[in-house]
């Protein structure tokens, strides 16, 4: 395996950690919310979450426009953007709403069109992982 095979594996393979925790996080029950714990309004905590939301995917997004297979990628986020909205619905202490689907395939689509240009501009890096020079053969 060459240094840009792995760096590729590499590169994949944090991806998906990133997305599992993201998933897990989206996923747990919420029994006592750090907002309430810290006396913050409730407008700012609805902001501030749906923010979160929107970042994260948003990020997921742009990253996956480097992976070898993004278009397979953004599809997954599209419709993991939808069903943990679904999951939460189940869970205690969360909601799922279409705002929140919304809000999430905005970050998606966001980051699909960021990710793109910036995959596709010939003053761009074609990676966002850093090559180091070659070195000479000895």
């Amino acid at each position: 395996m060459n240094a840009s095979t792995l760096r590729t594996c590499i590169f994949v393979i944090g991806w998906f950690v990133l997305l599992g925790i993201w998933t897990y996080l989206l996923l747990l029950p919420s029994t006592k919310e750090i907002g309430d714990l810290m006396h913050i309004p409730l407008t700012r905590r609805f902001l501030a979450a749906k923010a979160l939301h929107f970042g994260t995917y948003m990020l997921l997004a742009y990253l996956a426009a480097y992976l070898p297979r993004r278009t397979a990628c953004w599809a997954i986020l599209a419709v993991h953007a939808v069903l943990s909205e679904v999951g939460q619905h189940y869970l205690p202490g969360r909601s799922g709403t279409v705002l929140d689907v919304i809000i999430n395939l905005s970050g998606v689509l966001t980051g699909l069109l960021g990710g793109a240009w910036a995959s596709s501009s010939p003053n761009r890096s074609a990676s966002p992982v850093p090559v180091p020079p070659a070195s000479p053969p000895s």
